[in-house]
């Protein structure tokens, strides 16, 4: 990981942003013209293209411009926008959802997911998005050993553009790319190259339509192939035939190929090379006068579970590239193109803290107060403001409102940038969106520098300063004790074993990549063992690493107190069941054996209001019986039923995050990556109880498992309740050692449950 980092300075990252990033493709790039005809000019009578206007689009003559920290009004949105809202679906970005998306979206300029590469570009990811002889090569690849690490723990890397930004069209309008699909290329493995389009700003709910010329892989493999979908609060449904190659056989020749769409307000036409092969009736205006903007994607998405792969990792670093020599968009000829009349605006706004901004009138705006526009906001990452695993949000986020002009609110769960998009459209009419950007300055309530007291231990102060996707930060530290040392380029706390056990505050002043700063006086302590860097919620923890929790006689351990504030305790009167300490990786250790077991009684906080998590280090001696970590106990040893288990080794082949409900049903989060598991590894599980929620466990970066089905009633709240209510005894053991362990009665933050991960990874060493 450290081979691919390269500083954690400010001024070079944007260098090496503004050095790659270009200028803008907007009407072509430049150029007077694409794909041979001048922007401006009428389509040639007799054609598809007879009554329209050449408006814009790109001709790929340069690198896409992508936003970035040093790029807010950039055309192009880069992959992590694929996170649609988790209303009636799975989540789509990050792991990718239930059975589809198999690849972790990413460009040159990505510094890893939630910014694991401190702020630097991950220099390798620079293949997946490329431009040669005026045409951009989208690529879908394995990922190597260190891309997966920085790519959520996805063994698939892919890449994405969304032109929301660039321009958009409102029926009547053409909207088309030139592309080229290689013979050759690995199929039937559920590659899905794809050209698309979307609706512009989503309303009150998500509603939209989507068509698209994609890959499939159904009876026909090797096509690109017409599909359509409605999409109505999160769900879609298809508007008529789909995957069928007869409209397009010839699409995966090795040969550029014009394929667009002519988009009108009673149907959409597919176009292959100036010819209609395909109507589509439909209501383009039926969810709302809003307009189209297209997509780029080269994706892996196991939609017909034929996904493989061994056949992916044996094809290498060449992979499956989609290549596009351009797109344009065109209006009708009596419509006219809008460019904003105003520039772009960007504000600057404290962490947690209210503005309001007023926006120009869409008369002052467009040059027509007639126009009806559409006012969003991009998900772009998910460590930015809003953004999360398991799915963005419907037209604005939470706590922000566009009322009347006015764009205010209020963002209080992370640092960084939201970006809106504002259009205005009649009909026939094509628009370059107008950009406004919010930068929200840097967030330190997550900072608490716990540091253990033996030489070597370390705190990631990195890793607890949030400036969301406005990164690298730069970060500075006053007032720490003798013996504590700030290394500006790791971003790491370390102690030189000098540093007396006590308490203190130190000031810690972070800056974002535009400059905004804050400080703040934190709490820390050096103190015995290896400490939690979250606390928050906690309702119980145990670190065998701080000699002074444990009671042991022979090296058998019968007890071991609480630690990090807790008074809980784990104990095991019965000789024959009790662990043994251990020095593992040059910490203390529980080492567990065949059925030897701890109760940790007193949880009686956990699940409290019907959410919990369960973390744990821990490192696997043998995979070949069941097993359990970390578990709620049961009301009676005998049966399975009502039990939330972290870690359960089923098969001698993998191990869950698992619900068992009343009749013992399993209902789990399995982990696809997990055997062997011969080093220490950081398991987060965070459990939701209530009907349709979801359970998840956490691994590589510590994000929602792929796979993890709803919950729903099963969970059995009451009967949980009712065992945490008469002592919430939680058992701990598994054929192997644990490191540390710990329960909240919070499901805790991405951010949070990232510090726990990189804590873990700094002090065992785990992925």
């Amino acid at each position: 990981m450290t081979g691919l980092r390269t500083s954690l300075r400010r001024g070079s990252a944007l260098r090496t942003l503004a050095g790659l990033r270009g200028g803008s493709p907007s009407q072509g790039g430049g150029a007077p013209s694409i794909g041979g005809i001048p922007i401006g000019a009428p389509g040639a009578v007799g054609t598809i293209y007879e009554n329209y206007t050449l408006s814009g689009g790109d001709d790929y003559n340069s690198a896409p411009a992508i936003v970035s920290p040093s790029t807010p009004a950039a055309d192009y949105f880069s992959s992590r926008s694929y996170i649609l809202p988790a209303v009636g679906q799975t989540a789509r970005s990050a792991r990718g959802g239930s059975i589809t998306l198999k690849g972790y979206d990413v460009d040159a300029m990505h510094t890893g997911f939630m910014d694991i590469n401190r702020g630097q570009p991950v220099s390798t990811f620079n293949d997946l998005m490329q431009t040669s002889s005026s045409a951009l090569a989208l690529k879908s690849r394995a990922a190597t050993a260190p891309e997966k690490l920085m790519g959520d723990g996805c063994d698939i890397i892919s890449s994405m553009l969304d032109t929301v930004g660039l321009i958009v069209g409102r029926p009547p309008c053409i909207i088309e790319a030139k592309i080229r699909i290689r013979p050759g290329y690995l199929a039937q493995r559920e590659w899905h190259p794809s050209f698309w389009l979307m609706l512009a700003g989503p309303a009150s709910s998500y509603t939209s339509l989507e068509f698209d010329w994609e890959a499939t892989d159904t009876a026909n493999p090797d096509t690109f192939a017409p599909n359509n979908q409605k999409w109505t609060t999160g769900s879609s449904n298809p508007i008529d035939d789909n995957g069928n190659p007869a409209y397009a056989p010839n699409l995966w020749d090795g040969n550029w190929h014009t394929i667009g769409f002519i988009v009108g307000t009673a149907n959409v036409q597919y176009t292959v090379d100036g010819v209609v092969v395909k109507t589509t009736t439909v209501n383009t205006a039926q969810q709302g006068n809003r307009p189209f903007y297209a997509l780029l994607t080269n994706h892996v998405a196991d939609f017909q579970a034929k996904y493989n792969l061994a056949a992916w990792q044996g094809q290498g670093n060449p992979g499956n590239v989609f290549e596009t020599d351009f797109i344009r968009v065109w209006r009708t000829t009596a419509g006219t193109h809008r460019t904003p009349l105003i520039a772009n605006n960007a504000y600057n706004v404290d962490f947690n803290t209210p503005f309001s901004f007023a926006q120009p009138t869409a008369a002052a705006l467009w040059g027509d107060g007639a126009v009806n526009e559409t006012f969003e906001a991009i998900v772009n990452e998910v460590i930015a403001p809003g953004g999360n695993v398991s799915g963005g949000w419907i037209g604005l986020p939470a706590g922000i409102t566009y009322t009347g002009g006015n764009l205010a609110g209020t963002v209080s769960d992370k640092a960084g940038r939201l970006y809106f998009v504002r259009t205005g459209t009649k009909l026939g009419e094509t628009c370059k969106p107008q950009r406004v950007a919010i930068n929200v300055g840097p967030n330190l309530s997550n900072v608490l520098i716990n540091i253990g007291s033996a030489a070597g231990s370390k705190y990631d102060l990195y890793a607890a300063v949030d400036v969301g996707d406005l990164v690298p930060a730069t970060i500075s530290v006053t007032g720490l004790p003798s013996g504590l040392t700030f290394n500006t380029t790791t971003g790491l706390i370390t102690n030189d074993g000098s540093a007396v056990v006590s308490s203190f505050t130190a000031s810690v002043t972070a800056t974002n990549a535009v400059g905004q700063s804050a400080t703040s006086t934190v709490n820390g302590a050096v103190v015995a063992g290896t400490p939690l860097p979250v606390v928050a919620g906690l309702a119980g923890s145990l670190d065998p690493d701080n000699a002074a929790t444990v009671t042991s006689s022979g090296g058998l351990v019968s007890a071991i107190a609480g630690a990090d504030g807790s008074s809980q305790a784990a104990t095991q009167a019965t000789g024959g069941l009790q662990p043994s300490l251990v020095t593992k990786r040059s910490r203390g250790a529980l080492l567990f054996g065949s059925g030897k077991f701890m109760d940790w009684t007193g949880i009686a906080s956990f699940l409290n209001g019907g959410v919990g998590t369960m973390a744990i280090v821990a490192e696997l001696n043998t995979l070949a019986a069941a097993a359990c970590m970390l578990e709620i106990a049961q009301a009676a040893a005998a049966t399975t039923a009502n039990r939330l288990e972290i870690l359960c080794v089923t098969g001698g082949t993998s191990w869950t995050a698992r619900k068992c409900g009343p009749t013992g049903t399993f209902i789990d989060a399995s982990d696809p990556n997990a055997a062997p598991l011969a080093t220490p590894t950081c398991i987060i599980a965070r459990f939701k109880t209530a009907t349709a929620t979801k359970m998840y466990h956490d691994r590589y970066l510590f994000t929602a498992a792929a796979g993890t089905p709803d919950v729903g009633a099963t969970m059995d709240q009451a009967t949980l309740g009712a065992r945490r209510a008469s002592g919430g005894t939680v058992s701990i053991g598994l054929e192997g050692w644990i490191y540390r362990a710990a329960v909240f009665n919070a499901e805790l933050t991405d951010k949070q449950i990232y510090m726990l991960g990189r804590w873990a990874a700094q002090n065992w060493g785990t992925p």
